[in-house]
């Protein structure tokens, strides 16, 4: 029978009893455990247990961890309570500022917002169309200056470990997002912008269950909707795989790399320097072709915007 906590407060009294500990053998294996715990002792643990005090987001999720319970299925379980857990008001007003222009990302000027829209999981009969979508919304928004071999994103996209989907408002194409499971070593290499994303592979991939890091090659949302279900589905694959140890996002426009700032997310470098006025990502003062983020798994999971969008998500489903 599987286990429900109602809050943290619970979840660390009945792990503690579970495995015979005292409040201070807790606190010392604390210590042990990770530096976010120096200073935990066992006056903190019953301050916890009581209610009297709540540990930060990353220290939940270092605790759960610590206990070895997946920190995804207890935090984004939305009967799960966590106490003054930020909304996503900051957000929804960076959407709302970006997102009710012309057509820009996240605006298509052919659809109905008001509709909802058809999520499609894609399978062999949809690879080679998205493939080929996908070369072209990459020469439209890149500088022209990347080759993409659709053969090569085709086979990609057939890899096991793949996630692609298509959004559809009636029969027409709204939308997509492509994530692929990158091993370690491809993954700091296309971070660092010394494997280009044209120059990924199917040797670059990481098979399921394997240690991998999570990578979005690109997307594109037609509609604030998709924009926050591409996006939440983005976030709970990274924290839900246990075998994920990195998250990935390389941003070529402005409000991605905003979204990424909100998210607490790690700069790792930055693309070519291009001239003010150009398409490109502004960044400490001038304005660069793309910017690379990533996250760790315990900050995409303490992070709020997550924590929201992926128990709405559960929630919903």
């Amino acid at each position: 029978m599987t286990e429900t906590f109602s809050n943290i407060d619970g979840y660390i009294h009945q792990r503690r009893i579970k495995i015979q500990l005292t409040q201070l053998s807790l606190s010392v294996a604390l210590n042990n455990f990770h530096q976010a715990f120096a200073d935990i002792d066992a006056q903190a643990i019953s301050r916890w247990e009581s209610g009297k005090v709540t540990p930060s987001l990353l220290r939940q999720v270092l605790l759960i961890e610590f206990f070895g319970d997946n920190a995804y299925q207890i935090l984004c379980d939305p009967n799960f309570k966590i106490n003054r857990l930020a909304t996503l008001s900051s957000y929804e007003k960076l959407l709302d500022k970006n997102l009710d222009l012309p057509h820009i990302q996240g605006s298509h000027p052919y659809i109905d917002k008001n509709q909802p829209f058809t999520k499609i999981l894609t399978t062999e009969q949809h690879w080679d169309f998205l493939a080929r979508m996908i070369v072209n919304f990459q020469s439209n928004i890149g500088r022209n200056d990347e080759i993409w071999d659709i053969a090569v994103i085709r086979d990609l996209l057939a890899f096991e470990s793949s996630y692609s989907v298509m959004y559809y408002y009636d029969d027409i194409f709204a939308g997509h997002a492509v994530m692929f499971r990158v091993k370690p070593d491809a993954f700091k290499a296309l971070m660092n912008y010394e494997l280009g994303d044209n120059q990924l592979s199917v040797e670059h991939l990481a098979k399921n269950d394997d240690t991998a890091c999570l990578f979005s090659l690109n997307g594109y949302g037609g509609s604030r909707a998709i924009i926050v279900d591409s996006t939440a589905s983005f976030f709970s694959m990274a924290a839900e795989d246990a075998s994920v140890v990195y998250t990935g996002y390389k941003s070529r426009i402005d409000v991605s790399v905003k979204a990424l700032e909100l998210l607490d997310a790690d700069f790792i470098a930055h693309g070519e320097k291009i001239a003010e006025g150009k398409q490109g990502v502004k960044f400490r003062g001038h304005r660069y072709d793309s910017i690379c983020y990533q996250l760790t798994k315990e900050k995409l999971l303490s992070s709020p915007i997550m924590l929201n969008l992926s128990r709405q998500k559960n929630a919903s489903s």
